[in-house]
């Protein structure tokens, strides 16, 4: 399959890897951005968009994971369906009320195992995934 080039977003005066995304359940689907983090093991969103999802935070599997400031955060595990970069696939994702790091992120588990490749292209603010 040939690459998909995104473009990084600029937010609070820099460019990030923000990238649109979709995540669905059998009933509801969901579209929003998430950071692309390549230091994250697991994909995180909010809590709000798990309401939205109409996903109940007791049917998820509770695990705390530690986040990038190295604060432990209590998320919930859902196997959903999310689509990035043109692809959907089965993908574990975690929600969580304490995740304030002010947006979504993409992590290495279940997403970045669907690609060959996930390049940082810094200096022309894109991000390939291949």
């Amino acid at each position: 399959m040939s690459a998909v080039s995104l473009k990084y977003q600029r937010r609070q005066g820099r460019w990030m890897p923000i990238v649109p995304v979709e995540l669905r359940t059998s009933t509801t689907s969901f579209h929003t951005e998430a950071y692309v983090d390549s230091g994250a093991f697991w994909s995180l969103f909010t809590m709000d968009i798990a309401r939205a999802l109409k996903l109940n935070p007791r049917d998820g599997k509770p695990r705390w994971v530690m986040i990038g400031d190295g604060r432990p955060i209590k998320v919930f595990l859902f196997k959903l369906i999310v689509e990035v970069a043109g692809r959907s696939f089965p993908a574990d994702v975690g929600f969580s009320e304490q995740l304030r790091v002010g947006f979504n992120l993409i992590g290495r588990k279940s997403v970045f195992e669907r690609f060959d490749e996930v390049v940082f292209r810094e200096r022309q603010h894109e991000l390939d995934f291949r």
